[in-house]
């Protein structure tokens, strides 16, 4: 990654179109682009013709979350850049499931070799795209288990063998299911299922603390598709060169994943080169960028987006103005409250307005030894100033 710039402010402040308009900028210059939003009201283009452009969003539908799952399973069997299933594993682990995708075929037809015959299905495919489809039904039933109606298959690794003939079934897809056969299937899936072949692919994820209970993609909660299928969006479409937009992760995330936000994208792609632009108002993604280096903080200060010095400080001051929170350890606390008595002393304010404005702060806060010190302070204007 290269630089990680973060645009904060209230609802309002034009962080949306500060996202949008250096997407145009970028996709004019041709850089590849990859657009996130997590917001109805993203202002990114739909779409950029002739330019190296991808774009999820919530406004694309629901499905959107399925489809960025799947097409990061297919990218593990493309020829340029595949995408690692250990990455995916990962991202999956993140999330808190276990590092495996299960699948289910639902529908398989046992006897399928008699689709093949069909004159309309050999003559709209070359002899090679036959072959293949015809290996991947053969690879497929040597795992498929005719009498189990069930029959989830585990997927935990991935193994390729190149250069190998696609009927090579033995050395290709082997006994037990790799991330490529599943690959295979999900790449075809249209077409298995417009021949009749399958009715249906299905993709389950497993929770070990809950008793390896099993979750479909529509079972899952808001904020673990949303973190699990924006990652997976990402695996496949980021490139090196390329320039890395979201708009208001936050929305369904837990506080958790917030907080270690910026850290995760960074982990999850170490060695490719990027830029990074967030919009965000979630004070706990700005306390976790706070740790990162080369991440730059841009404040909206009523006219523009200025830098903020990435100093604690600054940054403290930052949560305090811009969103109302208070960290633990805030020492830009300290340092207004210090300002607040100092402000009585002078007579610049009366002592209900000092201890008025101390309650604010105390109600911002969530540590319990910070209410504490902010409470004493409350004491002190009121009995010793």
């Amino acid at each position: 990654m290269q630089e990680a710039h973060i645009y904060v402010g209230i609802n309002g402040a034009g962080k949306s179109f500060k996202l949008g308009k250096i997407a145009k900028k970028a996709l004019r210059l041709n850089r590849p682009v990859v657009a996130v939003s997590m917001s109805l009201n993203d202002k990114f283009p739909p779409n950029f013709k002739k330019r190296p452009y991808n774009f999820m969003g919530i406004k694309q539908g629901r499905s959107v979350y399925r489809k960025a799952i799947e097409d990061a399973l297919i990218a593990c069997n493309r020829e340029e850049h595949p995408v690692q299933i250990n990455t995916l594993l990962k991202i999956l682990s993140y999330a808190g499931y276990d590092e495996r995708i299960g699948f289910l075929v639902r529908g398989f037809d046992w006897s399928f070799e008699s689709r093949f015959e069909s004159e309309s299905f050999t003559n709209n495919l070359s002899k090679d795209a036959v072959d293949n489809i015809f290996s991947l039904c053969l690879a497929y039933r040597r795992i498929h288990n005719e009498n189990d109606s069930e029959n989830l298959h585990w997927v935990t690794h991935y193994s390729k063998f190149g250069s190998q003939s696609v009927l090579d079934i033995e050395s290709r897809f082997g006994e037990v299911p790799s991330g490529e056969i599943l690959s295979e299937l999900l790449k075809h899936k249209a077409l298995l299922k417009k021949l009749k072949i399958i009715k249906d692919i299905r993709l389950f994820f497993e929770k070990e603390n809950l008793n390896r209970k099993l979750f479909a993609i529509n079972e899952m909660s808001s904020g673990e598709l949303s973190l699990i299928s924006t990652a997976f969006f990402l695996s496949h479409t980021l490139k090196d060169g390329g320039m890395l937009l979201i708009d208001e992760p936050e929305n369904s995330l837990h506080p958790e994943w917030q907080l270690a936000y910026i850290s995760r994208i960074k982990d999850l792609f170490p060695y490719t080169d990027y830029q990074f632009h967030i919009a965000t108002h979630s004070p706990l993604i700005i306390s976790g960028a706070q740790k990162e280096e080369n991440t730059l903080i841009h404040r909206f200060d009523g006219s523009r987006f200025k830098e903020i010095d990435s100093t604690s400080k600054n940054i403290e001051d930052a949560l305090i103005d811009q969103f109302g929170i208070i960290t633990p350890k805030n020492n830009a606390l300290s340092e207004r409250c210090i300002e607040i008595i100092n402000s009585v002393i002078d007579k610049k304010i009366s002592k209900k307005e000092a201890i008025e404005k101390v309650s604010q702060f105390k109600n911002s806060s969530y540590e319990e030894t910070q209410k504490q010190f902010l409470q004493s302070v409350q004491e002190l204007i009121r009995d010793e100033v």
